[in-house]
């Protein structure tokens, strides 16, 4: 074995080097929708690729802001809007968090953002535009139906090699864009046969805050949603482009 590995130094030939997991740490515990369902398919999802490291936090706002410089990307299935009318004072994220927080992804870490994780924090400017698009006044959608997704840019880096694909989803029209210069990665088709108005609705974005790179999809309703490979792989895509700004996830069936 060592006159073997000393034979394919001398030629030049090594084993690639694997690179390091990506760190993420998954946001969840509270949500307008069922993330005990969703959570753990997150998790499936991402821990299929043999790409990624995941710490999930369902308590966000007692999280030491000083370990957030652990993790490479946040990924957000959490949000406070059963309580935006009233919110309990234990929820409230300390200025520490806050300001932790916005460094994070402004100082070059990622932050991604999965249907309604970004709908909370209506007043906060900053996590806002790193939430990228958001639910609000004029938003909606129709019953949950199998829809086509589109790939609106075949060159990015998350979408490079996937093609277009058929899910089952909650199809949000009217997503409001909260950053600016955000770029369309994909977009549903919204049919009147299920209250839509016949258009192409944009659904997947990538954006930049600071050094940082954001993104979000309205993709991935519930359990069902999460039915659809292409689906998980665009998830997996994502976060591992926000984390590292390239993509080595190869698409569905390569």
């Amino acid at each position: 074995m060592l006159l073997i590995g000393s034979l394919a130094g001398l030629l030049g030939c090594s084993t690639p080097p694997v690179a390091p997991p990506v760190r993420v740490l998954l946001i969840t515990g509270q949500n307008n929708h069922n993330w005990e369902e969703t959570t753990p398919l997150i998790v499936e999802s991402l821990n299929a690729t043999e790409r990624f490291e995941i710490e999930s936090t369902e308590e966000i706002e007692a999280f030491p802001p000083e370990r957030l410089g652990e993790f490479d990307v946040i990924l957000s299935n959490w949000n406070l809007w059963k309580y935006r009318k009233d919110l309990p004072e234990k929820f409230n994220w300390s200025p520490e968090l806050r300001e932790d927080y916005v460094a994070f992804v402004k100082n070059g870490k990622g932050h991604v953002v999965l249907h309604a994780g970004s709908s909370t924090f209506f007043d906060w400017d900053d996590y806002q535009e790193i939430c990228v698009a958001t639910w609000t006044k004029g938003t909606h959608h129709g019953p949950q139906h199998e829809f086509e997704v589109r790939i609106d840019d075949a060159e990015h880096p998350v979408t490079k090699g996937l093609s277009n694909f058929r899910k089952w989803d909650e199809l949000w029209e009217k997503v409001y864009v909260s950053s600016e210069g955000a770029t369309v990665l994909t977009s549903n088709y919204a049919s009147s046969e299920f209250k839509g108005d016949d258009v192409w609705e944009p659904s997947t974005f990538v954006s930049q805050f600071g050094k940082g790179r954001t993104a979000y999809t309205s993709l991935g309703h519930d359990a069902k949603a999460f039915e659809s490979v292409e689906f998980r792989t665009l998830l997996a895509r994502l976060v591992e482009w926000a984390a590292t700004g390239d993509v080595t996830i190869p698409p569905p069936g390569e």
